[in-house]
């Protein structure tokens, strides 16, 4: 049976973390499947342990990594690898030129790594163009999670042609929306709780909403939390806010939720978009850079605002709690992103036939 080895630095409660293992759920109906971390920690490490060989490089250096996996890779001699996110994208190609065996490598950026280190020293930003231009022709593929994201490796890499896309893959809910009819209406968001996510232009929206009609619950933990509790004492809402911290499945969250919003001024993808959308439940997200407005397809399935615009969120909250809307058309929207359909393009990409068990 073919191998498919899918490496990352941690099993952090992340979007990539998720992704990677839904994929690893998708792909061990056909091959094995190995996830190969430099450290075996995070919120995902006991179910990635209880349902694959998790192998832990416990490497910290770059030298480490490198040679670690180099050596995983002649030991257990997997098919493909997968790396994900940079700067393991940037070593891996590495690793796999001081190894014997030569798998195919695909290498897959979860984010814009031109917003996400746009501010970073001098130093990180020349790293991360020469180490770009060189790894993504190592690679045997590369690819974004979104067009967005592809785009701009491009343009960072100097690549000749886009990069892939390939969408992540977001589970659906087995059951709708449960929403009451309660006339306090349930706003959510999800992510780690960084300057990334912009929990501070959503906290501030809310307080502009009649706080005796409406709740706000935030599913994340992160360094932010006592600066957004605060922020949100200052506007007089911090009763009508709860903090969940890290929640492994928000389902059930977004099942009772009115409306779902994500205020981010960057995303790779929007993973969180398509569960609430699985679950019939409307949207009002920022038209960040990149992934809403894919997901979204320009406002079809859901409201776009601009990006820290807080008066603006307001508005399309209370537009949006208002509406009617068809639960159908977004749970459809959302299978668009099943895994089986993730799993295939990563396949075809890697050129792997999934009737080769």
């Amino acid at each position: 049976m073919k191998k498919i080895s899918l490496v990352l630095p941690n099993l952090a409660g992340g979007g990539a973390e998720r992704v990677n293992i839904d994929l690893a759920i998708e792909f061990s109906k056909y091959f094995a499947v190995d996830i190969v971390v430099c450290n075996a920690i995070g919120a995902f490490s006991e179910e990635a342990k209880k349902n694959f060989n998790v192998v832990d490089l416990q490497a910290n250096s770059k030298i480490k990594i490198i040679k670690s996996l180099a050596k995983y890779i002649d030991d257990e001699r997997p098919d493909c690898l997968i790396a994900s996110m940079w700067g393991l994208t940037a070593l891996v190609p590495f690793a796999k030129a001081l190894a014997k065996h030569k798998p195919k490598l695909l290498l897959v950026e979860h984010s814009s790594l031109v917003n996400q280190f746009r501010y970073s020293q001098l130093k990180v930003r020349l790293w991360l163009k020469v180490s770009t231009f060189v790894v993504y022709r190592m690679a045997d593929a590369v690819a974004g999670v979104s067009s967005g994201v592809a785009q701009d490796m491009q343009k960072l890499a100097y690549l000749k042609s886009t990069p892939e896309v390939l969408y992540n893959p977001i589970p659906m809910s087995k059951s709708q929306n449960l929403k009451s009819n309660d006339t306090v209406k349930k706003i959510v968001t999800a992510g780690r709780l960084i300057e990334a996510k912009d929990h501070v232009t959503l906290i501030k929206a809310f307080a502009q909403l009649d706080k005796a009609m409406h709740k706000l619950t935030i599913l994340g933990d992160g360094p932010l939390l006592v600066a957004l509790q605060q922020l949100a004492k200052d506007l007089d809402v911090y009763d009508n806010i709860t903090f969940t911290g890290f929640v492994e499945n928000p389902t059930d969250y977004y099942k009772t939720a009115d409306l779902f919003v994500l205020s981010s001024d960057r995303e790779g993808f929007g993973n969180v978009i398509v569960e609430a959308l699985s679950c019939g439940t409307p949207v009002v997200s920022t038209d960040c850079e990149h992934g809403p407005s894919e997901i979204l397809n320009g406002g079809e399935f859901g409201r776009l605002v601009p990006v820290g615009d807080d008066k603006a969120l307001a508005s399309a909250i209370e537009e949006a709690l208002l509406q009617k809307y068809d639960k159908e058309k977004l749970i459809q929207r959302a299978r668009d992103f099943s895994p089986e359909k993730s799993a295939k393009r990563y396949l075809e990409v890697l050129g792997l036939m999934i009737d080769q068990k």
